[in-house]
């Protein structure tokens, strides 16, 4: 899978000047801090108000755009595991990026589903086995694959009231949240009940970013409901930014699992058997 930003994370993988994690973590979290101060600016008194949400979106496109420079440079330094996580990682990123341009654009309607199925990455990193994985994308990936777009489908139908037009903003929260708090639960207890240490490193950093995404929810539905160019938009920005640091952490070094580690389970896998 070929991912954009490509030749840009390079300085970030396992060789250079800032090789180590300090030096990853300084830079991070400077970039973090640079554009969390410009979005204040931005919302504070930066131009025209007319002009705000457009400003603003460009900034959350700014704070996407970072999470996958990042990302990408925490699966380059990864080996099969890693890399498998963190591709997931970045490619979810990459669609809420293009979900935030588009929105950005005001095209009607693509921007919502877009959004929803950012989430589906993380669904797919759910099915990760460290001691089995392949280079490719294989059979069981196209079965967890298909699994998990089955169950965003029903998420997104199942909780868009009928007749509404999507929308980012508004009474979708509801959808947001049941999705959120499923990724949550099912990352928490994928990093807690297993007796590998990678698995562990991966899934409970990440567990911050997911659980931070619920009271953000939570606080765009709440009347009132905020528009874009609104302190919400900071908010999520904030929470966009959360992968920076939790790549830059990540060392890329792997470490196999116990034969009596816990292993998810594959409808594939079982027909074969």
């Amino acid at each position: 899978m070929t991912l954009p930003f490509k030749g840009w994370t390079r300085r970030y993988a396992d060789r250079g000047p800032i090789s180590n994690r300090r030096s990853r973590l300084f830079v991070g979290f400077a970039v973090t801090l640079v554009l969390i101060s410009v979005h204040i600016l931005v919302l504070s008194n930066f131009g025209p108000a007319a002009q705000r949400p457009f400003y603003s979106s460009v900034v959350m496109l700014l704070e996407a755009a970072a999470a996958i420079i990042f990302a990408a440079g925490a699966m380059r330094r990864s080996e099969t595991a890693g890399r498998y996580f963190w591709r997931m990682m970045t490619l979810s990123f990459c669609i809420y990026f293009v979900a935030q341009l588009l929105a950005t654009l005001q095209v009607p309607v693509l921007p919502d589903p877009l959004f929803l199925a950012s989430t589906l990455p993380f669904g797919m990193a759910l099915f990760l086995e460290p001691n089995h994985e392949t280079t490719r994308f294989d059979l069981l990936h196209w079965a967890d694959l298909l699994q998990s777009v089955l169950l965003w489908i029903t998420l997104y139908v199942y909780f868009t009231p009928s007749g509404m037009a999507p929308t980012f903003y508004g009474p979708l929260w509801n959808r947001s949240l049941f999705g959120d708090s499923l990724i949550v639960l099912t990352f928490l207890l994928r990093g807690r009940l297993t007796g590998s240490a990678t698995i562990r490193g991966l899934f409970l950093p990440m567990s911050i970013y997911c659980v931070a995404a619920i009271p953000a929810d939570i606080y765009c539905s709440l009347p009132p409901v905020p528009r874009p160019g609104e302190w919400f938009d900071l908010v999520w920005g904030a929470v966009s930014l959360l992968p920076v640091p939790i790549a830059c952490n990540w060392q890329g070094k792997e470490e196999s699992a116990p034969a009596m580690g816990l292993r998810p389970m594959h409808f594939a896998s079982d027909i074969s058997s």
